[in-house]
């Protein structure tokens, strides 16, 4: 297992005040050169901040027409467990643009809030064998203090 960093994973914004909503997407532009069971930190759940995952989702779009097909889990922390695993056994198919709603409301309160950020992973299941489209994890989080 390797780790790699996308170039605007420390890019994000934040509520400035309790109760506010912020809406953070997070992009991997799709790489090939992978192994399987390598992780890819995408961006971070800022400090004071609770995930909401009625509002989050992840979107697989084509570049002109081609998507790499891979399968991928995406968790928040320093190592994917079952309480912090956001997404898992995704499907990304090749040639298709597909948006995954993060069904449960159950992970934003297993996550809780931190007072430090905490980083986004994708971990690659089945790493793409090609370099095509986006994997864009949309993150919705309000402020808890």
């Amino acid at each position: 297992m390797a780790q790699f960093e996308t170039p605007t994973s420390g890019a994000y914004a934040t509520a400035d005040r309790a109760g506010q909503p912020v809406i953070n997407d997070h992009v991997w532009d799709v790489e090939a050169g992978k192994a399987n069971g390598d992780w890819v930190k995408i961006g971070d759940l800022p400090a004071n901040h609770q995930l909401a995952p009625e509002l989050s989702s992840v979107f697989a779009l084509a570049e002109g027409g081609v998507l790499a097909a891979q399968n991928v889990d995406i968790f928040i922390g320093d190592a994917p467990t079952a309480d912090n695993t956001v997404v898992n056994d995704l499907a990304v198919v090749a040639n298709t643009e597909q948006r995954a709603a993060l069904s449960t409301h159950l992970p934003g309160y297993k996550l809780g809030v931190s007072q430090v950020n905490r980083p986004i992973w994708i971990l690659l299941n089945t790493a793409p064998a090609t370099a095509a489209g986006q994997l864009v994890f949309r993150c919705a989080a309000f402020a808890k203090s």
